[in-house]
């Protein structure tokens, strides 16, 4: 009973997150610092295509990432790793070493843990990454 009680108050406290404010950034912003924290996450990045909610977008901008992104790599291109890893399952998770984005983790050091890519919709998506399996599950990243 209290996981259940634990899960909706994390649900409740990241939905106050979205929405707060006209703005993206600081809507994102605020809900992945809830996020990493209430999960117990070490790193989160939303990233949203240029040209709106297109279903082939050419490019995909950063629109905030919790830390910071080490490697300052604010753009990605359509042939970029990731993006091509977006064309399978909504939600994908892997050990960091065996990611097949292995060079974007290594330049922001990413070298541990457990990566998830949880597709938003047509043009957008999330990367989070974690300590362990159990942060990154299946049925809690479905909740986001």
């Amino acid at each position: 009973m209290d996981k259940i009680v634990r899960e909706i108050s994390d649900l409740y406290e990241l939905s106050l997150t979205i929405g707060a404010g006209l703005d993206a950034y600081s809507n994102c912003e605020q809900f992945l610092s809830v996020l990493l924290a209430r999960r117990n996450l070490a790193y989160g990045a939303v990233w949203v295509a240029e040209q709106g909610l297109q279903r082939q977008p050419n490019a995909y901008q950063l629109l905030c990432a919790r830390p910071a992104c080490k490697a300052a790599q604010v753009k990605l291109s359509a042939l970029d790793p990731i993006i091509a890893a977006l064309d399978q399952d909504t939600i994908q998770v892997w050990a960091a070493e065996e990611a097949p984005f292995s060079g974007f983790l290594k330049a922001n050091q990413i070298n541990k843990g457990y990566v998830a890519l949880l597709l938003l919709g047509p043009g957008a998506f999330m990367l989070l990454q974690g300590a362990s399996e159990a942060a990154l599950s299946d049925r809690s990243l479905r909740q986001l």
